[in-house]
């Protein structure tokens, strides 16, 4: 399992950069998910048809077909390309706020249950059975799906979050006038 985080180093690095990308787009619809959804929609090819769609059909061909070292070696390769790709494409600045840190926080939070899961599934095979089998090319394969559709889970966090947003906007505009 050591080896499987290894291996997602430079897909980390690449996630960040997406993420950042696509925060980037949220600010700019003033985190209103249905602007951002029609964004999406409007630059679907973009998003969807780009080098991360082919390397992520090579990947999941890998992980079906080969080991693991293979597929980690594969993993730190592709990734780190994309990362390099992703970085000398870059978009413009990102302005931290509070909105960003909660969305942010919310990803996180996504991606440490789906690590969890990752262990219990992997401890169940390893300690509690007689019989290995490894599942860690499910997780290089649901790995790549879920970093592809990173703006659509940005998409489902901005739903998840913007009534917390709208709720606190009432509380802090009550509070305002208590004081005045």
């Amino acid at each position: 399992m050591i080896f499987f985080y290894v291996s997602l180093v430079t897909y980390v690095s690449f996630l960040v950069l997406k993420y950042r990308n696509a925060f980037i787009e949220l600010e700019k619809d003033n985190y209103d998910t249905k602007k951002y959804n029609n964004w999406l929609k409007q630059n679907l090819k973009q998003i969807l048809i780009n080098p991360e769609l082919f390397v992520g059909i090579i990947l999941i061909i890998i992980c079906l077909f080969c080991n693991l070292k293979v597929i980690g070696i594969s993993f730190v390769i592709a990734y780190m390309g994309l990362f390099l790709y992703a970085l000398k494409t870059k978009k413009g600045k990102i302005k931290i706020n509070q909105k960003i840190v909660i969305r942010s926080i919310v990803v996180l939070i996504f991606y440490i249950l789906l690590n969890i899961w990752f262990n219990i599934d992997y401890l169940t095979y390893h300690i509690q059975s007689a019989l290995i089998f490894e599942n860690a090319p499910l997780y290089y394969i649901i790995a790549v799906i879920i970093g592809y559709l990173s703006y659509y889970l940005l998409l489902i966090v901005n739903l998840i979050v913007s009534p917390f947003n709208k709720s606190n906007k009432t509380k802090n505009k009550k509070q305002t006038k208590k004081h005045k």
